[in-house]
This record gives structure tokens, C-alpha cells and sequence, in this order.
């Protein structure tokens, strides 16, 4: 959780990451107006603290606060701090303060904000009502708010959507006050370091060939090898890598047993993140009258849960005498002894699912169009992969599984790894990372902030600008390498999936498939764009996207490939 999200995917979404304001909360006679984090909670639905019950060394769970270059934490002065309303920041109207500003960027607030931090700086204000919200561009400000506040703000609408039908709640939707850890820690069993290396790769290394071949039915050979409904060749991958690593089953001839179509399924998927987060955008009318996208996005979200419900039934029973681990046993032993075991289950696989289809294939796409427009990282990565796997080969397409990626092979890949991080720091579901509500006072960049205040971490400021990252708006994956000269010297400035003991959960299984898949299309395609440009990221839905019919990918197959396609 992160760190869906996807479109991704035409969304989104951290995890882990978009907030956007959510409506007004009627709480002790009055209304306060408060904020979700859509990617790090949402289209990362994978997230909760440890509790002293977990026994793993949190430090492996990559679930801690990142170390922070102390030399740049400037955010105590030695003379008295000033005030929240001298942080800079536009003028407010009386009242509903900067309401009417927010209202014009409903769809996606977070590129609001980051304009603002462009014309203020590094740390600006808004107040929404009664309600006061800090953006912070600053990657030391980010680190001092993170190690001193978790308590995060929750899905409005979708709180209420469980509410009114007494469904099971996750983290996402649940106060800070609540006991959220149980739950939460259904999701951290895939963040645990053997989950890779015992479920995610020997599941996920299965639907390698399964991959190559769906792709080779996309392209079209009569318009140069357009790969055709890009979104639905990626978002069906990713869906069926989390009914892989969590059911041990794959789509493939199990698709016709399942009683929905799973293309529909994923437009209910995307439509209903997309409009989930418009309703904590705008006032909750819904609460007294059912609006037209309220009661949209709840059809959708009755619809894949109905749908992810009929898949466990489907598929989770037992499994024969020695077969691979998968995830729904590891939550089952976790989730032992919890009122309503079954139902929280199967709400875990739909969380996954959600996030999932929509921000992890984003993600895919963006590394698709980052592969097709640096082409010397084709090949960089094409030599790695051969020096590790050795020459592709027609069995990897036609075979059952396709290439047996080991853990040993796993582990010594370092520059697709270092790729995807760039893509990350450089493309992302959304401008914020995560965000913060203070239970205390906290003085900020030498502002004393007030307590119940939103804490913003719009980190996509830095993560682009060279007063933070140097030559920042070049694509270098070596940058990444250890003790590259062009580090990234705080480890604040990146934050795909969030930060904090509410971090995605689903980072490790969604990094996974994203390897996996560069991995087989790199060594059996070459792939391009028909514009130099890199193309322009989308805004209109809640979670960022690069449009894939506007700009089309080619998948042109290499030698080897290419005698399947011509014999097909």
C-alpha cells in the first residue's frame, strides 16, 4: 500500500496516495471539515500500525519512519515561533475561508496544492471552515511532522457506505481512536520480508508465460505493433497477480467459473475509487439525500464486493497436497480468534484487489511509458536480464509458467529495481504522499501549528525540484545506486507509498509485479511510443493517469517472439 489506484490506470491511489478533502463531519453539535488520503490509505487499502503483538522486527517490515538527514531538520528555531496565520498562503473569505477556491478543484485538490507550495514555497496554509490544513514541500518538514504524528484521517464516505449496511471496517475507514490494529494487522502479513521470497515470487513467476502470450493477442501487427486497450492488457495482469498470491488460482481457463466478467469488474473497481474520493471532496449531502454519485459509487462498491465474495467462495477452499503457499492461509492463522473472522477475510482480498486493479496497474503504465521513452534503459535492463536468466527463449512464451524466476535470481536484479524507483519519484498516482492530523501543538518550520490541524506532505514538491534532488527533472535510475553522487540525499523527498506504521501494505506484492512484468516484456518486446514527448499525466479523475488511447504504446516482439506471433 502503494505504495491502485488504476485507468492507472484512467486511478490511483497512496497506499499506499491523493487526499483529497472530504466533506463536512458533524461531530458534537458542530461541523468540522476535515481530509482522507486517497494513495496511501486508499488505493493502498493495505494499512495499519504494529501493535506489541507483532512479533516481526518492525525494522524489516520497512513500516518504520526513514532516516532523515538531521542536518537539514530546521524545524525548531531558538526564537519564538510564529503564528499559524503568518504561515504564507492565500487569503481566505470570512467564515468558509478558502471553501470556494477548493470547490473549483474538487476532481483532484492535490494539484491545487501543489501549485500552491510553487507560488509560496516550501510550507503554506489554507482554512476550510473551521478547519486548518498545512501543506509541507519541505522534505525535513515532512520528516520532523512524520516522527512526531500518526495519526492519520479517514475515508468519509466510505465509513458511512459500511456503516449503513454494518459491514466490517478497514483501517482506512476507521478513527484514530478505534481499535484499528487488529485489522490492520490482517494487511501487514504481506509486508512481512519472508512473504516475497515464500508467496509473492513463487506465485507470481507462474503467470510470466500467461503474460507474454496476452500481450502478443493486444499489439497489432497492421498498425506497427500497437499494443491495443493498453489498460486492459495491465489491469487484468495485476488482478490476476492478486488472485495468484492470495487464492493460488489464475484467471486463464478459470475465468469462465467466475460468475462476473472481469472487465466490468474493473470499471466498477475504477469508477467507484474515482467517485468515492469526488464524495469526500464535496459537502455530505449524500448523508441525508442519496446524490447521483453517491449512489453511483455505492452500486459499484456492492458490486465488487459482491463479486470478491463469490471469488473466495470460488477458489479459497482448500488445496491439494503440496502446493505453493498463498496469502489466504497466512491472514486466516493471523485472523484467528477475530469476531467475524470470515467476513474480514474476504474484506482483506477485496482491499487488495481494489488497490490492486486500479493504482498498481497506474503504476505499470507509468513504468510502460518510462521504458518506451528512455529506449537506452531497454537495453541496459535487457543485458541485465540476460546476464541473470541467460538468452530469452520460445519455451518462456509457450511453456505453462514461462520463466522461473528463483529468489537468489530475484535478488541480484538491481537495475530494474533502481528504474522503477525513479518512475516512482518521477510519476505518481498523486502529488501527496501521505498527510497527518496533530494531536498536540507542533512547531513547524519555526510556525507553532495547533493541534487537530491537517499536515499535508505534498512530496511530489520536492521529489521534482533541484533544491532537493539534483538535476531533478532528468530520468537517471543510477541515482538510486548506493553512493551515486546523485542520491537522493533525504529519504523524505520520495514517498510512493506513504510513510509511518500506515505505510502500504501492499508495497512488496506490488513492486513484485511490477518487476515481473518489465522482466518478460523487455526481454521479449521492444517497446515505444510515436511521439518523442513524454506524455502528458491526466487530472480528471481522482488519480493520476497517462491516458493509454490518447498515447499509444507500441510492443513491437523481438526475433524469437515474433516466429509465435507469425505462427498464431
Amino acid at each position: 500500500m502503494f505504495a491502485r489506484s488504476a485507468n492507472f490506470i484512467k486511478l490511483k491511489k497512496q497506499n499506499p496516495t491523493c487526499l483529497l478533502l472530504s466533506a463536512f463531519n458533524k461531530s458534537k453539535s458542530t461541523y468540522n471539515f476535515s481530509s482522507s488520503l486517497f494513495y496511501s490509505q486508499q488505493t493502498c487499502p493495505y494499512q495499519k500500525a504494529q501493535t506489541n503483538e507483532e512479533k516481526v522486527n518492525v525494522a524489516t517490515l520497512n513500516i518504520q519512519t526513514p532516516p532523515v538527514n538531521e542536518a537539514n531538520d530546521n524545524n525548531s528555531s531558538s526564537t519564538t515561533p510564529k503564528t499559524f496565520d503568518d504561515v504564507p498562503g492565500p487569503e481566505g473569505l470570512p467564515v468558509i475561508g478558502n471553501m470556494m477556491e477548493m470547490l473549483k478543484h474538487k476532481v483532484h485538490p492535490s494539484k491545487y496544492f501543489l501549485s500552491l507550495l510553487h507560488k509560496y514555497g516550501p510550507i503554506a496554509k489554507l482554512t476550510l471552515l473551521n478547519k486548518r490544513f498545512l501543506l509541507l514541500g519541505d522534505p525535513s518538514l515532512i520528516a520532523h511532522v512524520a516522527r512526531n504524528e500518526e495519526r492519520r484521517n479517514l475515508m468519509h464516505a466510505c465509513r458511512y457506505y459500511r456503516q449503513q449496511r454494518g459491514i466490517v471496517m478497514s483501517p482506512i475507514e476507521m478513527e484514530f481512536t478505534e481499535n484499528w490494529m487488529p485489522k490492520r494487522q490482517l494487511f501487514n502479513v504481506a509486508m512481512r520480508p519472508d512473504f516475497v521470497e515464500k508467496v509473492a515470487i513463487p506465485q507470481l513467476t507462474e503467470l510470466n508465460s500467461e503474460l507474454i502470450q496476452n500481450a502478443l493477442k493486444s499489439i497489432d501487427p497492421n498498425k506497427n505493433y500497437e499494443l491495443q486497450n493498453g489498460m486492459k492488457l495491465l489491469s487484468r495482469y495485476a488482478f490476476n497477480s492478486v488472485l495468484k498470491t492470495f487464492l493460488g488460482v489464475r484467471l486463464g481457463e478459470n475465468e469462465k467459473d467466475l460468475p462476473f466478467d472481469v472487465d466490468t469488474y474493473i470499471d466498477q473497481v475504477i469508477n467507484f475509487l474515482n467517485l468515492a474520493i469526488r464524495l469526500d471532496n464535496s459537502l455530505p449531502i449524500y448523508k441525508y439525500i442519496p446524490t447521483k454519485t453517491s449512489k453511483e459509487a455505492f452500486a459499484n462498491f456492492d458490486a465488487v464486493r459482491e463479486c470478491t465474495k463469490a471469488t473466495v467462495e470460488l477458489f479459497g477452499g482448500d488445496q491439494p497436497a503440496g502446493s505453493k503457499p498463498r496469502l489466504k492461509e497466512l491472514i486466516e492463522e493471523r485472523a484467528k480468534g477475530m469476531d467475524r473472522e470470515q467476513e474480514h477475510i474476504a474484506d482483506v482480498l477485496s482491499s487488495f484487489l481494489i488497490a490492486g486493479v486500479d493504482a498498481t496497474s497506474r503504476v505499470m503504465s507509468y513504468n510502460l511509458y518510462r521504458l518506451a521513452h528512455h529506449k537506452e534503459y531497454q537495453e541496459k535492463l535487457y543485458k541485465e536480464f540476460e546476464e541473470i536468466f541467460g538468452p530469452p527463449t520460445l519455451e518462456e512464451i509457450t511453456s505453462e509458467n514461462g520463466l522461473e524466476v528463483t529468489l537468489e535470481q530475484f535478488k541480484k536484479l538491481k537495475l530494474v529495481k533502481h528504474f522503477v524507483e525513479e518512475t516512482l519519484r518521477m510519476n505518481g498516482i498523486a502529488f501527496i504522499s501521505s498527510m497527518r492530523v496533530l494531536n498536540n501543538d507542533l512547531e513547524i518550520g519555526g510556525y507553532m501549528v495547533p493541534k487537530e490541524t491537517a499536515i499535508l506532505f505534498v512530496d511530489k514538491y520536492c521529489s521534482w525540484s533541484n533544491d532537493y534532488v539534483k538535476r531533478a527533472d532528468e530520468f537517471i535510475p543510477e541515482r538510486h545506486e548506493k553512493g551515486s553522487p546523485l542520491a537522493l540525499e533525504n529519504s523524505f523527498i520520495s514517498l510512493p507509498f506513504g510513510v509511518g506504521h500506515r505505510k502500504c501494505p501492499g508495497s512488496r506484492l506490488a513492486l513484485t509485479e511490477i518487476y515481473l512484468l518489465i522482466i518478460n516484456l523487455v526481454r521479449h518486446f521492444t517497446i515505444s511510443l510515436k511521439e518523442d514527448k513524454f506524455p502528458e499525466v491526466s487530472t480528471d479523475q481522482s488519480i493520476l493517469y497517462i491516458d493509454m488511447n490518447k498515447y499509444p504504446v507500441y510492443l513491437k516482439p523481438r526475433e524469437h517472439a515474433m516466429k509465435v506471433l507469425r505462427k498464431d
